[in-house]
């Protein structure tokens, strides 16, 4: 079989998804798991409107961070007072 790297400056979701299935399939035979479960933490204003936070896909015991955004308004010691505790995850 002949490979070749083409680069595609507009992918799509469906280009997402023929990369990903090939590793869910390794990971699957390696480790028999499957699927994955979403997890988001929000950093939320008085009004509600969400400021920041994480977004992460958790498949295993491994935690994989797509996006992690702190709003330059939220110290470090605020992050460790109202970091919420979940499951095995949890803010020290």
């Amino acid at each position: 079989m002949d490979l070749r790297i083409e680069i595609n400056e507009a992918p799509q979701e469906v280009d997402y998804q023929e990369i990903l299935a090939p590793l869910r399939e390794y990971n699957q035979a390696k480790t028999g798991l499957i699927g994955t479960e979403k997890l988001a933490f929000l950093i939320k204003d008085d009004l509600g409107a969400t400021q920041g936070g994480l977004y992460a896909n958790i498949s295993g015991q491994w935690l994989f961070v797509d996006l992690l955004v702190v709003p330059e308004a939220a110290p470090v010691s605020f992050l460790r007072q109202n970091a919420p505790t979940h499951g095995h995850l949890c803010a020290e």
